[in-house]
């Protein structure tokens, strides 16, 4: 590799950084211990579902919180997390719930754990004098669950994509002011080209002139990425509605008996002298 190019945990051979868009990235041009991240793809479960489909697990760990994340995935899309205090698995939806128990085996996830520990330690000691830190850059978009309506309810959805390692803070603002209520933020997915995602989900009751923001600040950095969202072709509310077909009635009456009255006066008998 090109000396003064950090690898975090995993590269592809073209030289990139897993997740991130560039080939690699200096970090503000310091030398500085690098917060490594390594991807295991687990012998826990992985197999053919059929033409195209793949299951999996991926164990993560890294210096930071989360220290330690495995997850059971399907393509792209996760199925269980693995909870490690209560050494149980998780499922993201409730459908899963039945087979909660398939995709890990405690046995193997104690030795694998043990030895992506202890595999991060010796590249940190290897490397934290000679790499700096490489970090994908986070993709942010902001749209709503249902289709726009002002003045009823509806969720924003921040969906964050291309980051790397998965540590971020994730905030939302309405304005100028900051959304301290009424939003959860998933688990961090991770995706078959090693890098993550995550969800955030915000209820709000749409209104005429509002700004949206979700605000992503990756670990150790000063800067934000910013997704916003303002109201577009909303759909017409109940009100309008109404008052446009009460409008239309009323043209049509009128209609009605101005034709009636043009009718009568077509037939009545006019005086010859």
């Amino acid at each position: 590799r090109p000396p003064g190019v950090e690898c975090s945990g995993l590269c592809r051979r073209d030289g990139g950084v897993a997740g991130g868009p560039l080939p690699y990235r200096l970090h503000r041009g310091t030398m500085r211990a690098p917060q490594l991240l390594l991807l295991l793809l687990l012998p826990l479960g992985r197999g053919q579902a059929g033409d195209g489909y793949n299951f999996y697990t991926v164990l993560s760990c890294q210096p930071r919180e989360p220290r330690l994340e495995l997850a059971a995935m399907f393509n792209n899309d996760q199925m269980f997390t693995y909870n490690f205090q209560n050494e149980s698995a998780e499922a993201r939806l409730p459908d899963f719930q039945k087979w909660d128990q398939y995709p890990f085996r405690a046995s193997d996830i104690a030795m694998e754990s043990e030895n992506c520990t202890t595999f991060l330690n010796i590249l940190t000691q290897k490397l934290s004098s000679s790499m700096p830190e490489a970090k994908g850059t986070p993709d942010v978009k902001v749209y709503t669950r249902l289709p726009l309506e002002f003045g009823k309810p509806n969720t924003l959805i921040c969906y964050v994509s291309n980051f790397y390692p998965p540590i971020l803070n994730l905030t939302w603002k309405r304005g100028d002011a900051p959304v301290t209520r009424g939003f959860t933020t998933t688990d961090y997915y991770p995706t078959t080209d090693l890098g993550f995602y995550l969800f955030s989900y915000l209820d709000i009751t749409p209104a005429s002139g509002d700004l949206y923001t979700c605000n992503v600040v990756q670990a150790d950095e000063q800067y934000s990425r910013i997704g916003y969202w303002v109201p577009q072709n909303p759909l017409p509310s109940d009100l309008l509605e109404n008052v446009l077909c009460g409008l239309a009635f009323c043209i049509g009456v009128i209609c009605l008996i101005v034709g009636i009255v043009l009718l009568i006066l077509a037939r009545k008998p006019r005086n010859s002298g």
